[in-house]
């Protein structure tokens, strides 16, 4: 959470991942993240509860992550 947050949270969402793991992610690289942060970004993400394509489990998992955002931080 940027000490200037701007009050917009960014929600990643992976697309497609092989495997072997599932970690989250919050950004696709940590230059990304670094500049959206400095910006005043907040930024939330996950991981699916498997590996390949995970579109059904996608919606509810993101309305969640920002349901959870809302109750622990703020309402973007």
């Amino acid at each position: 959470m940027p000490a200037n947050w701007n009050g917009t949270v960014l929600l990643f969402s992976h697309g497609y991942n092989p495997g072997p793991s599932n970690p989250a992610q919050n950004a696709n690289s940590a230059e990304v993240s670094s500049i959206l942060l400095a910006d005043g970004y907040a930024l939330a993400g996950g991981s699916y509860p498997g590996l390949g394509w995970q579109t059904p489990n996608a919606l509810g998992d993101q309305i969640a992550t920002f349901d959870e955002f809302a109750a622990q931080v703020a309402s973007p």
